[in-house]
């Protein structure tokens, strides 16, 4: 039993973390308390896919306030345009999962919209 709990204490992340550790931001030291856990932002700031994801992000919230209020069928415009910026974000990234997610999400938006105007057009 002691030797499970000595393995588990050398790859327990959270094992040593407080006040004597430390993390540099902004080429200051910064002393974390025992609850935190060192960690980094990944993606660069203010370049243009972190302006593409957070314009992309806001306007699928604004589809799901439209999906959510019944405003049809502009909630399926916002998708289709929220999910239109992410899918570049993914091209842009290498992201496969990214462009696979967000391709198969216009393509159910776009069947959407058309189902709703050949729907109109015929009734």
């Amino acid at each position: 039993m002691g030797i499970v709990v000595e393995v588990f204490r050398k790859i327990n992340i959270r094992e040593g973390l407080g006040k004597n550790m430390s993390r540099k931001e902004n080429n200051e030291e910064i002393y974390l308390e025992d609850h935190e856990i060192p960690s980094k932002t990944v993606t660069p700031l203010y370049t243009k896919d972190w302006y593409i994801k957070w314009a992309a992000s806001f306007v699928l919230i604004a589809g799901m306030l439209c999906t959510a209020n019944n405003i049809f069928p502009l909630n399926l415009y916002f998708h289709l345009g929220g999910l239109a910026g992410w899918f570049v974000v993914g091209m842009i990234w290498n992201d496969r999962a990214i462009i696979i997610i967000n391709a198969i999400g216009i393509a159910i938006m776009a069947n959407g919209l058309l189902t709703y105007y050949t729907n109109s057009a015929a009734g």
